[in-house]
């Protein structure tokens, strides 16, 4: 006897593209990044933020502001050099701090306070030392050994940092090289970031799409992901 034929069971009407994105957001943001002074004490080559050199500084009740409401938010100190965390609303469990340093004022004190505190920190370093040329301080001295040092001081004291590191035209065609001395340094993780023509960094060529194209063909070539572009 042959079984009975069933009837497919109706399928729930797929959501709009509308409401399926906006359930993809939060309603309140569980990260922000704020500049509590403009001042950096470096003066990279390829940087494009104007006003590097003045010392103004955030008010404490923007920090504040940003601070209320329920839920704890990541705050990260970003921008200048901002080793400057706002301590009572940390105590208060009101936010979870991170800053990003260039590591250069980074010492056995600092890696006790942050350590202290719970400070997640992110060092900003652009590879080995040739790749890294163009960081240099206020009086034109490089500052690879400054940054090594700090990111030494870092791990001697069990101080665990992730990387910022910038993509430019010298380290496009070298991912190999970049990726594993970033690596070796024994941070969490790697973020990169691509070299902006904007700002006041508008005398140099940065990273086009096109490059890949014209690169010497026993050149490395570039992960897809980096730049999207043709191997």
């Amino acid at each position: 006897m042959r079984p009975a034929p069933t009837t497919p069971t109706a399928r729930p009407p797929a959501p709009d593209p509308r409401t399926r994105h906006l359930s993809w957001i939060n309603d309140r943001p569980q990260q922000v990044a704020l500049q509590p002074t403009t001042f950096y004490n470096l003066d990279c080559a390829y940087c494009y933020l104007p006003g590097r050199a003045s010392k103004s500084t955030m008010p404490v009740e923007v920090a504040e502001l940003t601070a209320a409401g329920g839920r704890p938010v990541r705050i990260i100190w970003h921008a200048g050099e901002p080793l400057a965390p706002f301590e009572p609303l940390r105590a208060e469990g009101r936010v979870q701090q991170a800053v990003q340093t260039n590591a250069t004022l980074v010492d056995r004190r600092w890696c006790d306070l942050l350590a202290a505190h719970g400070v997640r920190v992110g060092v900003s370093i652009d590879g080995p030392r040739a790749l890294n040329a163009r960081r240099v301080d206020r009086a034109g001295r490089a500052a690879f050994d400054r940054i090594v040092r700090g990111i030494n001081a870092l791990r001697e004291h069990g101080v665990p940092f992730s990387v910022i590191s910038l993509v430019s035209r010298e380290s496009l065609h070298a991912p190999e090289v970049l990726l594993d001395y970033l690596a070796d340094l024994g941070c969490r993780s790697i973020d990169l970031n691509i070299e902006e023509h904007e700002g006041v960094n508008t005398s140099r060529e940065v990273p086009k799409p096109d490059w890949c194209a014209s690169a010497p063909r026993n050149a490395p070539t570039p992960p897809t992901s980096w730049l999207r572009c043709a191997t």
